[in-house]
Parts: C-alpha cells; sequence; structure tokens
C-alpha cells in the first residue's frame, strides 16, 4: 500500500539510495533536512522537501503541522536531543518510527560475535555512547509509539565506497596498497541495499515493532582477504606493503587528504562480527555476499572511470613508494596552498556580502510590505 514516509536526512549515500527505492516502490516521500549537501544524482521529481533544522522547534512544527506520517525513517538523529522533541510532542501523528543507528553502540573491544544483547557503551558526546543513549529512549516509548532500530555494520556500496573504492584505485594504477599491523582483524559488511530493502520490509510489519536488529551479511573477512578479493575482481594481483617494511613516510606533511581517503588502508582495530541471526529469521531477508558487494561497487566505479580519481592522493607517487619528494615539487605544492588559502578567503568574503546584501533586500521588502498594510 502507498504510504506517507518521512525520511530525516536523506541527501546522501544511505539515505539518497533509500528514498530512491521507495519512490520506485509507489510511496509518498517527504524529505526533511538542511539542504547543505549536494546529492550524489538528481533527486527523483515527485519528492516533497522541507528545509529545516531538527533543532530548531518551528521548524519541525512545520513539518508536522497538520499531517501524518506513516513511517519515519531517521538518518540523522545522532543524540537524545535530536529525537525527543519529535517523540514528545508529535508522536500522535507518526505510524511507526525507524531509526538508523549502529554496531558502535556496543562496548570496545566488543564480544565476537556481536548479538542485539551484547554490552553497549553509554558515554555522551561519542557516537556510540549518543547513538545507545538515543535508542533507550525510544525504547522506553515502544508503548505509545511503534518503534525499529537498525544497528548497520560498515555499510559498503555506490556513491561512498570508502576503503573499497580505494583499493580498486591502487591496484588499478599499480599502486601500493599501506597496511598497518591489524591485519587480522575480521569484520563483515553490509551492502547498503541489503539495508535498504531491511528497512522496507519493516515498515508497517507489527513483527519489528519494539525490536532492535543488528544487520550485516554473513561474510567475515580481515583485511589482507579483503584486498585480494578485490583483485580478483578487478583480475589484477595487488601489491600490498606492509607499515613494518617501510622506514619512514617522508611526504606525512603534503598529503592533502580528502574524505574517506588516507594513504593507508583503513581497518578496524578490533573484531567487527556482527550476528544477524535475529533480522534474517524475522525479516526472511538474505543477505549479498562480500563478493558480489564488492562486483557491484566495482561496476559502478568503471561505469565512469573519473569516479576513481576521488582516491588519489598528492604526490601519491613519492607517498606510495617511500621516496623523497624533490625540492622543486615541494616549492610548486607550497605556492599552490598559499593560493588556495587566499582564494577561499576570497569566496568567504563574497559570501558575506552577497548574505549581507540578501538580508538588506529582505527587510527592504518586509518596510514596503508594512507601508502598504
Amino acid at each position: 500500500m502507498k504510504k506517507n514516509i518521512l525520511i530525516l536526512g536523506g541527501s546522501r549515500f544511505i539515505g539518497y539510495l533509500m528514498l530512491s527505492k521507495l519512490i520506485k516502490d509507489g510511496h509518498n516521500i517527504t524529505i526533511f533536512n538542511r539542504q547543505l549537501s549536494v546529492p550524489p544524482a538528481p533527486f527523483p521529481k515527485a519528492i516533497t522537501f522541507f528545509r529545516g533544522n531538527r533543532n530548531h522547534p518551528q521548524d519541525l512544527e512545520h513539518l508536522f503541522d497538520q499531517r501524518y506520517y506513516d513511517a519515519i525513517i531517521d538518518i540523522s538523529g545522532f543524540t537524545p536531543d535530536h529525537v525527543e522533541p519529535i517523540i514528545k510532542k508529535y508522536s500522535s501523528r507518526i505510524g511507526q518510527y525507524i531509526f538508523i543507528s549502529t554496531t558502535s553502540v556496543f562496548k570496545t573491544p566488543p564480544p565476537n560475535p556481536m548479538t542485539e544483547e551484547s554490552p553497549r557503551i553509554f558515554l555522551k558526546n561519542t557516537y556510540g555512547g549518543d547513538k545507545a543513549l538515543t535508542e533507550d529512549l525510544l525504547l522506553d516509548c515502544k508503548k505509545v509509539l511503534p518503534v525499529t532500530i537498525f544497528r548497520p555494520q560498515a555499510v559498503i556500496g555506490p556513491y561512498e565506497p570508502n576503503l573499497e573504492g580505494l583499493v580498486f584505485y591502487r591496484i588499478i594504477n599499480n599502486f601500493p596498497i599501506l597496511v598497518r599491523k591489524n591485519i587480522n582483524v575480521q569484520i563483515n559488511h553490509l551492502l547498503v541495499f541489503d539495508l535498504i530493502r531491511a528497512i522496507t520490509l519493516s515498515i508497517g510489519n507489527s513483527k519489528t515493532f519494539g525490536k532492535v536488529y543488528n544487520i550485516a551479511n554473513d561474510d567475515k573477512l580481515n583485511l589482507i582477504e579483503f584486498i585480494n578479493l578485490c583483485g580478483k575482481i578487478c583480475l589484477i594481483t595487488p601489491i600490498i606493503k606492509h607499515e613494518e617494511m617501510i622506514s619512514k613516510y617522508k611526504n606525512i606533511n603534503f598529503i592533502k587528504k580528502r574524505r574517506h581517503v588516507d594513504f593507508f588502508a583503513v581497518w578496524s582495530e578490533f573484531d567487527l562480527v556482527c550476528n544477524n541471526s535475529l533480522v534474517k529469521k524475522e525479516l526472511k531477508i538474505k543477505f549479498t555476499s562480500i563478493k558480489e558487494s564488492l562486483s557491484i561497487i566495482y561496476s559502478w566505479l568503471m561505469k565512469d572511470v573519473k569516479r576513481l580519481n576521488y582516491f588519489s592522493l598528492r604526490g601519491e607517487q613519492y607517498i606510495l613508494y617511500n621516496l623523497s619528494v624533490p625540492f622543486y615539487q615541494q616549492c610548486v605544492w607550497k605556492i599552490i596552498n598559499f593560493f588556495k588559502v587566499h582564494i577561499n578567503k576570497f569566496k568567504q568574503s563574497l559570501r558575506r556580502i552577497n548574505f549581507l546584501r540578501n538580508t538588506y533586500h529582505f527587510f527592504k521588502h518586509i518596510k514596503y510590505k508594512c507601508r502598504r498594510l
């Protein structure tokens, strides 16, 4: 049945792919966020947008004014303060609250495997601690508001490939993949489309009311196995360099990192193996294997090879082979940095001027309206 669904967040990765799926399924979708992030692709035309900040009561009042949502999918809730105003004032206008939590709620190092009942951390002002506190806040309201909580583990997929994109980039370009000592740590991942399928199966499903689900696929593997699997998909043997094999990185100061891009392959320091038996039992979901998941990501990257350029680093030919940077190259980078800083300052000044100009015209317009009244 067609439902009215509100997504809190929704401009990037999980939210964007989820709203696209829900639109295809014929639901009415409303997106509420600050509209600060550029979506990875154009939004479907059928979406209703509310621009606002969930920390501002007037924005929430406008969002829920004379509206009823069969389900809320909360991606952007990180603390109890993000959620409490909604459930306290507007729970009568919500059919079901689906909260996207995280396996970071568990104490570290977590047990292997992690179950829904594993000990959690409740330390305020930490990512996992705040999520755990928010979980409990919602579960305390489950008698008056149907609540479903998912704890995704290591989500991977198109639009934000993170480690897998970095590994594919290095393999294809014949660059070494640098690893630290935590290569034997095991993790199981979750393809983003499996998470979306679980969420859609939970909408309006009374079996899921008041439940918490750990969610990850069935395959656990360590970093070396992960890299070698990417190599098999590329049909190229990866070059792996261990930290202890390299004397000293000479070029750290010249690295200009990007979001989710490092010169080391980032991997957990302890096992992150998630038990998924409950979600499989109650939602009858079958998970995509890690090999198929990585193949999907590889195909998406290769549809537009420019996507791989995101994972390049300045001077990586020196960094990855631990070579000294020529003096002339250091000078060029310093000159580039100098001009970039001043260009960014100039852009900020233009934004301030534009803001002041718009504010002036806004109040001038209000003044004109008041005179007419």
